[in-house]
This record gives C-alpha cells, sequence and structure tokens, in this order.
C-alpha cells in the first residue's frame, strides 16, 4: 500500500477518521526484512514455551500466528480505535506484528536429520534462498564446505536479546526484573503503557474494591470475619 503512495499517512490526511490496520510479520519501524510465518514465532519467543523436555517439537501450523496472532488480537485493536474514535474523533494506525503479539505464548518438523535434530526449511524456494545467500554474504556458486566440525553453537538464553526486538520493544523488564512482553497491538495515538509493577497478592485489592463498590468498613470486616473473603493487603516497608 505504501508504494502506492496508499499508506497511513496519505490517506489519514485525506481523513483523519480513517483507522487504518498494518498486520506484518516484524512491524511498521525498525528494519525491515522479509520472512515466513515461523520467523515471527521463533523471534517472538513461541518456541520456548511449546512441547514437553525431551520430546520432538510440535505443530503450530497457522492456528498461533495468523489466526489468534496476527487477526484476534488486530481485531481487538480494531476495537480499542473505534471505541477512543467516539470519544475524540480521530483515527489512528494500528501497528500488528506476528512478533510482538505472540511473544508470549507450532510450522511442523519437515524431516528428522541424521542428528535426530528437527529442523525447518523457510528457503526452500529459489527467491527466498538467493536472499538468504546474500544476507549471509555466501557465494551461491563457490560454497564453502558444507560440514565442519568448527560450527559455532548458538543458544539464545533470552528472547529480548535479538536487536530487532530490542529496537521495537518487544520486551521490558518489569519490577521484579522479569522479562515480559509489551502490549500488543500498538496504536499510533493512544499505545498502551506496559505494566512495570510488581504482580498483586491474592486478597490484595478487595477492602478497596468493596467499598468502591459501596460496602462499609464495618461490612467489610464482618465479611471478613465469617470468613466469606479474604484480604492480604501488602504491608507498607519502611
Amino acid at each position: 500500500m505504501e508504494k502506492l503512495d496508499m499508506g497511513p499517512e496519505e490517506l489519514l490526511k485525506e481523513n483523519p477518521c480513517l483507522f487504518y490496520s498494518c498486520l506484518t510479520g516484524y512491524g511498521l519501524s525498525g528494519a525491515k526484512a522479509a520472512g515466513h510465518d515461523i520467523n515471527y514465532l521463533v523471534m517472538s519467543g513461541l518456541f520456548s514455551m511449546l512441547g514437553r523436555s525431551h520430546e520432538k517439537p510440535y505443530t503450530p501450523l497457522n492456528l498461533v500466528a495468523d489466526f489468534p496472532g496476527e487477526v484476534l488480537t488486530c481485531a481487538f485493536g480494531v476495537v480499542l480505535v473505534l471505541l477512543e474514535r467516539t470519544r475524540l474523533g480521530r483515527g489512528q494506525v494500528i501497528d500488528a506484528s506476528m512478533v510482538r503479539m505472540r511473544s508470549a505464548q507450532l510450522s511442523r518438523p519437515t524431516y528428522l536429520t541424521d542428528s535426530t535434530a528437527y529442523i525447518y526449511l523457510c528457503s526452500s524456494y529459489l527467491i527466498s534462498c538467493i536472499s538468504l545467500f546474500i544476507g549471509l554474504g555466501l557465494d551461491a556458486i563457490n560454497l564453502p564446505p558444507q560440514m565442519c566440525i568448527l560450527w559455532l553453537r548458538v543458544r539464545w538464553d533470552r528472547r529480548d536479546l535479538p536487536p530487532h526486538n530490542q529496537e521495537r520493544a518487544y520486551f521490558h523488564r518489569d519490577a521484579q526484573r522479569e522479562v515480559t512482553p509489551s502490549p500488543a497491538p500498538v496504536l499510533s495515538r493512544t499505545p498502551a503503557d506496559p505494566c512495570l509493577a510488581r504482580d498483586t497478592f491474592i486478597g490484595e485489592h478487595t477492602r478497596p474494591v468493596l467499598e468502591e463498590s459501596g460496602f462499609k468498613p464495618a461490612e467489610v470486616k464482618q465479611l471478613l470475619l465469617a470468613g466469606i473473603i479474604e484480604c492480604n493487603a501488602a504491608k507498607v516497608q519502611l
């Protein structure tokens, strides 16, 4: 759409009330790169959360990324934009990327290699294969030896390390220093702020919620004494 001069900037100039949904693999900002569904799932950290220990990988198909990953989350973004537009009368851009939207959550094993490792072919098409060689700086005609005992083993211990994930701020660290996915999808005018607060305790907000609903302090106390509700308010650390 951008190549046809029909991107969000051009259309929103014509009609500021429009909302513009962009469904992409990696998102609107940052380095531009093509990819397959499985690339987006790997970058999101999905594979580290699937399957059982010492068992073969599960099959993600397109049920994980395409349908719930992009379509449903993007539809949720549309609902948010429409709701916000009723208040201010202005539209905005919905940046819905597979990586961001699947960052907290199966491509089928293509074949089993002699080393019993499951691998996936993303460069099986000619154009993809050529792009892979160019990206790796390889000469397709004079390739180096395909087997070498000096090959390095690369391990991603943290899914927030890849530069693209950092540039796009797909993950953040909360108050407990845990890596947490950022909110998705991203709205251009009213993006959601990530929650950096610690995890709440069970029953921490029982009393204020009941009092907000009209219960008097004496009634709340009576419910507590009867064991009907539980209150576990956080104590102030001095």
